[in-house]
């Protein structure tokens, strides 16, 4: 194997280290970020806010102990009103998703109010 031949080849490991692992690879992140939102609204979705979940993890969320009904979490506002298209999360219940993105998901409580917490493991640089 010549130079061309082996720098193409790195090129290419390279590219799907990237495609796969970030640029991080199989390294752990550094930290969590977690977030609380209260929900007023039981008849207004609420888009999450934006944070990027690193590849190979899962977001968690958990409803808070002392919410009085389900939160809904659904993947567009519209299934977030629609109990037959979202997950229903009881109070003081996790769940866990490998999404790409916390924004990508919506949620609505079923009851005024409610708490939604969700955390996610995050390079320092990340940090919001």
């Amino acid at each position: 194997m010549d130079n061309t031949q082996f720098s193409d080849l790195m090129a290419i490991l390279k590219s799907i280290e990237l495609a796969v692992g970030g640029e991080y690879g199989d390294k752990n992140p550094s930290g969590i970020v977690s977030r609380t939102i209260t929900l007023s609204s039981t008849t207004e979705s609420v888009q999450l806010d934006f944070l990027e979940v690193p590849y190979g993890h899962k977001v968690q969320f958990l409803a808070a102990s002392t919410n009085t009904g389900n939160v809904y979490i659904a993947s567009s506002a519209v299934d977030a009103t629609d109990t037959t298209h979202s997950y229903p999360l009881a109070a003081g219940k996790t769940v866990e998703y490998e999404i790409n993105n916390v924004g990508q998901l919506w949620a609505l409580p079923a009851t005024a109010d409610n708490k939604l917490t969700w955390t996610v493991e995050q390079w320092a640089e990340n940090w919001r």
